[in-house]
């Protein structure tokens, strides 16, 4: 299943994101990806993350509130 971390600025998502990366060295970095306003392929990113293996996790900052489907999605999570 796939995941959406909701964090609360863009530092704090690309740091999560580093951090969940780091844990699974074996994805080579796509194991989680950050989407935010400032993205420049944020589109890709989501589309992606729809149709694609990977990546598993989704870091997001304001991007995401309704209107995005993935039937895979099996964990949110919210920082504060």
């Amino acid at each position: 299943g796939k995941g959406v971390v909701f964090a609360t600025d863009k530092r704090q998502a690309f740091i999560l994101a580093d951090i969940l990366n780091n844990l699974h060295p074996e994805y080579s970095g796509r194991y989680a990806a950050v989407l935010t306003s400032d993205v420049r392929n944020a589109h890709e990113i989501l589309e992606k993350f729809q149709y694609q293996p990977y990546p598993k996790i989704l870091v997001n900052v304001n991007m995401l509130i309704s209107g995005v489907y993935t039937g895979e999605i099996i964990h949110v999570a919210i920082c504060r």
